[in-house]
């Protein structure tokens, strides 16, 4: 049990590590080949399920770890322990990936974003119209308006 959550905290602390800006670890590599937390998203891994081998160590679990951010802390979406293979659903919500011991992981599927399809607007036409025309002051309600001042009275 000791093990356990000590392999848990040093999770957290690696992942701690990668959130608060170590910078992107193997941006867009879709297999992971050793231990480490990892990215996800367009600088990191893409959602998508991913398979690993299994245990790369004799009597020793595979661990991984799935985080996201909250408020700025990392936060433990799912946790996994196996001694065997294992499969892990990368989520575009997620923050970070976190393996132990778990040899080398491969996207099984990988979720490819839709590209929305932008088009241009077809150009309106406008009817051409007089430009010239008349103004009606006699509709319009002038009150005390002076035009000619109180000097031309």
């Amino acid at each position: 049990m000791r093990k356990l959550v000590s392999m848990s905290i040093a999770s957290v602390a690696v992942a701690g590590g990668v959130l608060a800006g170590a910078g992107v670890a193997f941006a867009g590599t879709p297999v992971i080949t050793h231990d480490g937390g990892f990215q996800v998203g367009s600088a990191g891994l893409a959602p998508g399920t991913y398979e690993s081998t299994g245990p790369t160590t004799l009597g020793a679990p595979c661990t991984w770890t799935r985080l996201s951010l909250t408020n700025g802390q990392p936060t433990v979406i799912e946790y996994m322990q196996t001694n065997g293979p294992s499969a892990v659903t990368l989520q575009a919500t997620d923050s970070t990936f976190v393996t132990y011991n778990c040899g080398v992981w491969t996207p099984e599927e990988v979720v490819v974003p839709e590209t929305p399809v932008v088009t241009e607007p077809e150009p309106v036409e406008a009817e051409e119209e007089d430009a010239s025309g008349s103004l009606d002051f006699g509709s319009m309600d002038l009150g005390s308006v002076d035009f000619l001042g109180s000097a031309g009275s």
